[in-house]
């Protein structure tokens, strides 16, 4: 996690409350509490992991189906073929969506953020997988505005850290948890001929690069302007005849891009055009990714092939895909027209749905607050009874008062709040000062 400070004009790794640059991005629950990070790697209760690796998938996604061999938490159908991920929380089973667990992580790195600027930090760039799809980024936009970021971009992870890096043409960069293999470094220098640069931890190169796209968008880097050209995952089409490809946009297109293709009818006297919109980078869309469609319908009863449609496809600097398909023949049909925004037809939550789940974090947030403020209330009444042991071998009053602590709190631990606590403890501490 990287920010840009504009009073020093550079580039800023952010330690965590454990004091750590890097934080892993994993969230546990027990029926006490939940942790976040650090400290929810050695904890007892039920621990969700690898979430990007469900983030924007379908339930029913062959990948998804793989991975859930090697997870270890609960992973259900919610009826919708979304995933949805059950886990025992404050005694209650509760059900998340990924993006709503991501949205915890990113919460906590807002919140991480905030306190080393200052202020609080509201504009973010996200880094995803090149491999993500629309729906992946999507979702992960989503996860990023129910923590309560403005997502000023979402870019690749190797897009991130060449940025980082400045650009050097002629040098091998690594970056990932795999670059850290000898082997894996070993074989990279065989293949280039080279030793890969280092003069950044690979650990940081993606958060560093972020950091420096966000200040070149706020207008901070006038001198050396990032010009970003992030590229599209996969190639991006419609199906034709017999399940078959027809990519309008390739994979490693550079975004935004616009591009627009003729088709025309396939039968005798057709009517209605179902345009069927995928992403892959196979030649049968049966291997492909289904994103959405639409159909265009009333159209003239003619031999196939003298209607024509207009196809466009339109992937904004988010990846965000939106296609549209118009009658350019004959032209008294050019009324005939239909589209799909992808990104709102399947992973784009509603701002209602967005806002309900930003206010399960806070509840959940504040849940966390008064616990740590428990925690440390029970901290503080430890010390407080070891005190009051070893003067009360001199003093038979602080021993009275000793057992009235005792009872006060295990009576009314779980029944009040830390304030109130607190409260009690500062009367049973100058109990004993005056004693």
């Amino acid at each position: 996690m990287a920010v840009w400070k504009e009073s020093s004009k550079r580039v800023e790794i952010i330690t965590n409350r454990q004091g750590k640059e890097t934080t892993p991005s994993v969230v546990a629950f027990t029926d006490k509490q939940r942790l976040i990070g650090e400290e929810a790697i050695n904890c007892t209760g039920t621990i969700v992991f690898d979430v990007k690796r469900l983030i924007g998938r379908k339930y029913n996604d062959p990948e998804l189906q793989k991975d859930l061999k090697y997870i270890t938490y609960s992973i259900k159908d919610n009826g919708k073929n979304e995933p949805i991920i059950e886990v025992p929380y404050m005694s209650v089973l509760s059900a998340f969506r990924p993006e709503d667990i991501s949205a915890m992580l990113l919460r906590r790195f807002k919140e991480i953020a905030s306190d080393a600027m200052g202020r609080d930090v509201k504009k973010a760039i996200i880094t995803v997988p090149a491999y993500f799809n629309d729906s992946q980024r999507e979702s992960t936009k989503n996860a990023g505005k129910i923590a309560g970021f403005d997502v000023m971009r979402i870019i690749n992870e190797p897009t991130a850290a060449a940025i980082a890096y400045g650009f050097e043409q002629n040098i091998v960069k690594l970056y990932g948890g795999s670059t850290k293999i000898p082997k894996i470094e070993q074989m990279v220098s065989q293949f280039f001929g080279r030793k890969p640069c280092k003069s950044i931890d690979p650990d940081k190169a993606v958060a560093f690069g972020a950091a420096l796209q966000g200040a070149s968008m706020i207008g901070q880097m006038q001198e050396n302007k990032v010009i970003l050209k992030d590229v599209t995952a996969m190639g991006l089409g419609i199906e034709i005849k017999d399940t078959e490809m027809n990519v309008v946009i390739p994979r490693y297109s550079p975004l935004p891009s616009k591009e627009s293709r003729i088709f025309v009818t396939n039968q005798d006297n057709q009517e209605i055009a179902r345009f069927s919109v995928f992403e892959g980078e196979s030649q049968k869309t049966e291997e492909n990714n289904y994103l959405d469609g639409f159909t265009i319908s009333g159209l003239p009863r003619m031999k196939k092939g003298l209607v024509k449609f207009k196809v466009t496809f339109n992937v904004d600097i988010n990846g965000m895909l939106s296609v549209s398909a118009v009658v350019v023949e004959p032209k008294a049909f050019s009324d005939l027209q239909g589209h799909c925004n992808v990104q709102t037809q399947r992973e784009r939550r509603s701002d209602e749905s967005i806002e309900i789940g930003r206010k399960r974090i806070d509840e959940m947030d504040k849940a966390d607050e008064e616990n740590r403020k428990k925690s440390l209330a029970l901290q503080r009444y430890k010390k407080l009874i070891k005190l009051y042991q070893e003067k009360s071998k001199t003093n038979k009053k602080l021993e009275e008062i000793k057992e009235h602590l005792q009872q006060w709190w295990n009576e009314s631990y779980n029944k009040i709040e830390s304030k109130e606590l607190n409260e009690q403890l500062e009367y049973y501490q100058s109990q004993l000062n005056n004693l």
